[in-house]
């Protein structure tokens, strides 16, 4: 099956609109699973221990997302706590 490929221009602006709304879309649907919570606490660590201060977003974004559900708001803090440790101690990978 032949495919037609059409040339597309997109400003620099465009290009980053797009994928803007691309993180957004998946930042959202990874939020809400368990999997998407340990993934954000890892990530919070990581800045963390770096000393940069966007964590608190990560952290306020991902309370928003457990939105009162215990079960979530404890892996993320065990995730973070863990992850945190492991870095500080020179585990890093």
């Amino acid at each position: 099956m032949k495919m037609n490929k059409k040339l597309i221009r997109l400003t620099e602006s465009d290009l980053f609109r797009i994928i803007n709304e691309s993180v957004n879309i998946i930042l959202n649907e990874a939020g809400e699973t368990e999997g998407g919570q340990e993934k954000l606490a890892k990530l919070a660590a990581r800045k963390s221990v770096n000393g940069d201060k966007s964590y608190f977003d990560i952290s306020s974004y991902a309370k928003e997302k457990r939105n009162g559900d215990l079960k979530l708001a404890d892996l993320y803090s065990r995730a973070f706590h863990k992850e945190k440790d492991r870095l500080q101690n020179g585990n890093a990978k």
